[in-house]
């Protein structure tokens, strides 16, 4: 094809000797991008390191750009589980296949995996476990039968705020392990809400017509009252207010986003933590009179 012919000439004119003509090629390269993109990422092996660094830039900021314009599409759902999921969906896409340290060819990442189908597979998998259709019951079933666990020798590894890895690797943060919870849960039509208390993330379900508070990241454990009422002392006035308050998809997926942001700032990664920032300032602007207490307590970190 003359595309095909045209790129590879262009690909070898990268490094070229002489400085107007690099600047041509680029030109010619940023305005044949949409086009040339699979191309370009086929052929990175055979571009030479310098020029490689620019073209690597090149391709993520257009997938930064593109993700960023349809980022908060999932604000025009109906149901907060639908909201929450498609926007945790869209940033598992984005961490595994938009992100900026991948370039396609021989050694790009596998195809990442939808979320729905896991969390459909998981709630299939809990009907044929047997146990009672409850949220405890769940919780036993994902948190000890399946394994999943809160992360404990690499916490602020940025897939752990990427629920299909959660779900693959066995391991999470408070908060998506509370999100994997929550979603399976919505499928099965148990009542899960999260509860965005300071420092971690805890949800509430109702069962036999009474609240329980299960820490997902400790094993998926019904907090007894004596916890409670120590946590209570620990943040009043105001941890009572939210253990009792729905945590709104806006203010979880901001939270998920706070982690990203120090998880990426923790591995060095300035212009992916730079990005999260950019998503969580859209979603900021899009909540502007509109936020609750407790929305924005910032990134988890280890216990309480």
């Amino acid at each position: 094809m003359t595309e095909d012919k045209d790129l590879v000439h262009i690909l070898k004119l990268l490094d070229d000797e002489s400085a107007k003509v690099r600047t041509r090629v680029w030109e010619k390269l940023e305005a044949n991008l949409p086009a040339w993109e699979a191309g370009i990422r086929a052929r990175l092996d055979e571009v030479p390191s310098a020029p490689r660094r620019k073209l690597l830039d090149l391709l993520s900021g257009r997938a930064r750009k593109g993700f960023r314009g349809s980022w908060l599409r999932w604000r025009d759902l109906a149901s907060d589980m639908e909201r929450l999921e498609a926007a945790l969906s869209g940033l598992s896409w984005y961490l595994a296949e938009g992100k900026e340290d991948w370039h396609g060819g021989a050694d790009a990442p596998p195809r990442h995996p939808a979320l729905g189908p896991l969390l459909d597979g998981l709630a299939m998998e809990f009907r044929q476990w047997g146990g009672p259709m409850s949220p405890t019951s769940l919780a036993l079933f994902l948190f000890t039968d399946k394994g999943l666990k809160g992360a404990d020798n690499d916490y602020y590894n940025p897939g752990n705020s990427d629920l299909v890895q959660v779900i693959e690797k066995g391991q999470g943060i408070p908060i998506t392990l509370a999100c994997v919870f929550m979603l399976v849960g919505h499928r099965l039509g148990f009542d899960i809400s999260g509860c965005d208390v300071p420092e971690h993330f805890l949800t509430r379900a109702v069962e036999d017509g009474k609240d329980i508070i299960i820490d997902c990241f400790d094993g998926g454990k019904a907090l007894e009252p004596e916890k409670l009422a120590q946590l209570e002392l620990k943040y009043a006035p105001e941890f009572s207010k939210l253990l009792k308050s729905t945590a709104r998809p806006e203010a979880i997926v901001a939270r998920v986003l706070r982690n990203l942001i120090n998880a990426y700032h923790l591995a060095g990664n300035r212009q992916a933590s730079q990005f999260m920032w950019s998503l969580a300032e859209d979603l900021r602007g899009e909540r502007e009179g509109d936020l609750e207490i407790g929305e924005d307590p910032g990134a988890d970190a280890p216990g309480p």
